[in-house]
């Protein structure tokens, strides 16, 4: 009870400020607002601490016993106060903590998107640059079919014409042999 009287005795108005000041700068490092309003309420409740103690010291000219119940009093919630600061310092760290790690997973994530979305557009290209050649070589196709197609149609005319040829050569063919029949057959009588 003396060492903590003792400790309080040394506590200086240079020390609520620096604790008041780090409060607030833990306040302003928070990015969701009930953190904020956390950190907000326990300022205020450590300046409501703070100006209880200032009365706490005024009451002790007032009388010894109620300055040794007030400051029992004192003591055990600062104790309480602090054992509650700790635990939520403690969980801030943890919640820094998973901020850092989840913010390092998240620079991943987006480094990963955008090699899906690099290796993405370069399959697009290569999609695109396959599609014109499959086109070209699909129009050198048609016009090499149009060409074999027009070549067979112009054989085919030859082919026509040719067999006319032949046929009017069979025709004639046949009216020579006929005719040489016909003349064999006189000149055999003629030699009979």
């Amino acid at each position: 009870k003396v060492q903590s009287a003792l400790s309080r005795a040394q506590w200086t108005a240079k020390d609520s400020s620096s604790l008041m000041l780090r409060l607030m700068m833990k306040e302003r490092e928070q990015v969701l607002p009930e953190d904020k309003l956390f950190y907000q309420q326990i300022a205020e409740h450590i300046d409501k601490l703070l100006l209880e103690t200032g009365k706490h010291k005024q009451g002790r000219i007032d009388g010894e016993d109620r300055e040794k119940v007030s400051t029992q009093g004192f003591v055990e919630r600062e104790q309480r106060y602090t054992k509650e600061i700790r635990k939520t310092e403690e969980a801030l760290q943890k919640a820094i903590e998973d901020k850092e790690s989840l913010q390092k997973e998240l620079a991943k994530k987006q480094i990963e998107l955008q090699t899906l979305n690099e290796d993405n557009a370069q399959g697009i290209r290569e999609s695109v640059a396959l599609q014109e050649q499959a086109t070209a070589e699909e129009q050198q196709l048609r016009k090499e079919l149009r060409d074999i197609v027009q070549s067979k149609r112009e054989l085919q005319d030859k082919l026509a014409l040719n067999q006319k040829d032949l046929e009017l050569l069979q025709q004639e063919n046949e009216r020579l042999r006929q005719h040489v029949k016909a003349f064999q057959k006189d000149v055999n009588e003629i030699l009979a």
